[in-house]
């Protein structure tokens, strides 16, 4: 089984120009999980829109949380998106039997 979660986004224009997007994370030293784009950056058309997936790969359980960026060349702030899970690890119960 794999530990990847994936969604897709769709990502639309509304605007009569086209427009070059860029994801990126917040903090780029992060080492609890790993977040990809794809694609990570193109451009969408002029009343179009763009079918994207960000795949989540987790390193460690708990709860996380961080901020993903989406730069947009037409606009002065980014676009940002928290993403936040509750990560589960193994989980193992034993008992030992005694002998008789």
């Amino acid at each position: 089984m794999s530990p990847n979660k994936s969604n897709q986004v769709t990502i639309q224009n509304l605007g009569n120009i086209p427009s070059r997007f860029c994801w990126s994370i917040l903090d780029e030293n992060l080492k609890d999980f790993k977040a990809t784009f794809i694609p990570k950056e193109g451009i969408i058309p002029a009343k179009g829109s763009i079918d994207m997936k960000i795949l989540f790969t987790p390193y460690k359980g708990g709860d996380l949380s961080q901020i993903l960026v989406c730069d947009f060349d037409e606009l002065d702030y980014p676009l940002g998106f928290e993403i936040t899970a509750n990560v589960f690890g193994l989980s193992v119960i034993f008992e030992k039997i005694k002998q008789q």
